[in-house]
């Protein structure tokens, strides 16, 4: 059996495998488990029995989430949410709930800090498989788990962080190791111990904390980007404050290795519409715009048997407009179905065309191309506030108060979403440099010396465009998606849709049998052991533990 040993710096993402063990009572599961607001901590389980409650009936089978948990003086409940079910059905479950509760299947991707803090519980392992992306190009860990297949089970191994009174070196100390510790924190000055933070918990701090005179500490060998080497340079750094400053993600287009950005709103280049492509009518139905119409070409026909909706050759021309729902009829029969009215063009002259009110199907399995006439110029903040994301640009302008535009060199330029993202305005001594610094993206561990009494800068930090990598970019999006509101699911087909051309038969089947016939590999079992950084109360002792 293979043992490593990989510390939660470790930044590849690993899916999850359902603990097949059940939970036997609602007690065992609020014992187990960290369950909090806190959307990675609110577990989903299978109940294996029915539960008669007083707001109705959990069968057996169905899913549900526990979202918060109270307690009581001598017991307490969990707050739970019913999935899949319409409408929306909220319920407790007592701590003395006795039952079969089987872990749900979780299909996110999560780091190691991640599982480490949310995802183990108390007394079992985790099994997990890792993400296969593109080398990483980090030399610390590029060959960590090479040659690893299969399975994994993580073991965290705890140990206690310590930095002495004086030099500030750092100690681990394994959490097994036999000693008699005495507290002594009446006979010590808390102010003379230094205070070793990451940069989430400097963010966290209170406004008045700031601000602060910090020194980068050397426990770690970092491996900084090439604008924060400039900044840390410098034996000292002064934090000015925190806040959320707002990023657009975007994607490269066109490129077989895709590179994928964070753009400041700072950000002065100009951009240019490109194309959108619509795969299906109901993504063309998401994409009307307040502020415009969209023309777009249809790409594959479809024939319709009901009575109200219209044809689809390609080649056909439409202007999408607004859409409503409509009753449909098909073989004597009334059903609702979900349609959207646009405009189609029947005859186009050099001076004049010809439009006619139509009723397409937001079912349709179609293809549509976008038909751009637009030559203006936009901002990244005009973009995100006109036109609803995604959005396909190219940059037409770079941004000429930098040195390097790396977005003038990408072929096009997918704009998929706003985020916000915690920053830090740190700056050197003299405030020559002063940048902002992303929480999530910069690992690095401040000891704060004092607070900062000179002048605060006039201006904010240097907002610079960020590439991200693969492992990132799937960070972020599940992150940001949580913040807005999801989108409706699309409607199902009608229960006799319209035949397909034989094409499409062809293509789907070869498709499926090709993902039946793929072999899976061969699934190999590994312990995995972990370090489990801890964090504990605020007594001190001679070795300050935090």
């Amino acid at each position: 059996m293979n043992f490593r040993r990989v510390v939660l710096m470790y930044d590849s993402l690993f899916k999850l495998l359902a603990d097949s063990q059940p939970y036997r009572s609602i007690q065992e599961i609020a014992d187990s488990l960290k369950i909090s607001s806190h959307r990675l901590s609110q577990p989903v389980f299978l109940s294996g029995s029915e539960i008669q409650l007083a707001q109705g009936v959990i069968r057996e089978g169905d899913s549900f989430r526990i979202t918060a948990v109270t307690h009581e003086l001598n017991s307490g409940r969990v707050q739970c949410e019913l999935l899949h079910r319409e409408p929306k059905f909220c319920f407790s479950l007592s701590f003395s709930q006795q039952g079969h509760f089987t872990e749900c299947q979780d299909d996110q991707f999560y780091t190691l800090k991640e599982i480490a803090e949310w995802k183990i519980s108390k007394g079992r392992k985790r099994t997990v498989t890792e993400v296969k992306t593109l080398p990483k190009k980090d030399f610390l860990f590029s060959n960590l788990l090479e040659n690893v297949f299969g399975e994994l089970k993580l073991t965290p191994v705890y140990e206690l962080k310590a930095v002495t009174r004086r030099d500030e070196k750092i100690l681990l100390v394994p959490s097994n190791l036999d000693v008699e510790v005495v507290d002594v924190t009446e006979q010590f000055d808390c102010d003379s111990f230094v205070q070793p933070l990451s940069l989430m918990d400097v963010f966290k701090r209170p406004p008045e904390f700031f601000p602060v005179v910090a020194k980068l500490s050397c426990e770690r060998p970092f491996k900084l980007s090439p604008e924060l080497e400039t900044l840390f340079h410098s034996k000292q750094v002064i934090i000015h404050h925190a806040f959320s400053a707002k990023r657009i993600l975007a994607s490269e287009m066109g490129r077989e290795s895709t590179r994928h950005f964070l753009i400041p709103e700072s950000y002065n280049g100009r951009f240019k519409r490109r194309p959108r492509q619509f795969p299906t009518a109901y993504d063309l139905e998401r994409a009307r715009s307040e502020t415009e119409q969209i023309r777009v070409v249809a790409t594959r026909e479809f024939e319709s048997v009901y009575n109200g909706l219209a044809s689809v050759n390609a080649g056909d021309e439409f202007i999408v407009t607004k859409g409503k729902s409509c009753a449909l009829s098909h073989n004597g029969t009334k059903r609702a179905a979900d349609a959207f009215q646009c405009l189609k063009v029947t005859e186009k002259s050099q001076k004049t065309e010809v439009k006619e009110p139509v009723r397409l199907p937001v079912c349709l399995e179609g293809g549509f191309m976008e038909l751009v006439k637009d030559k203006r110029q936009y901002t990244i903040a005009e973009i995100c506030r006109w036109f609803p994301l995604p959005f396909n640009v190219n940059v037409s302008v770079r941004d000429l108060s930098l040195k390097v535009d790396v977005l003038a060199g990408a072929p096009g330029l997918h704009i998929e979403e706003e985020i916000s993202d915690p920053c830090l305005v740190i700056s050197n001594t003299d405030l020559s440099e002063i940048r902002e610094v992303p929480v999530n993206r910069a690992d690095l561990i401040l000891n704060i010396k004092q607070h900062w009494d000179g002048e605060n800068p006039i201006c904010s930090g240097n907002s610079a465009i960020e590439e991200i990598s693969e492992d990132c970019y799937y960070t972020l999006r599940r992150y940001a998606v949580t913040t807005i509101t999801p989108p409706p699911r699309p409607p199902k087909k009608p229960k006799d849709p319209p035949p397909r051309p034989p094409k499409m038969l062809s293509s789907r089947s070869e498709s499926v049998n090709s993902e039946n016939s793929s072999c899976s590999p061969q699934v190999n079992c590994i312990s995995l052991h972990f370090v489990f950084e801890t964090s504990r109360s605020k007594h001190f002792i001679p070795l300050h533990v935090w």
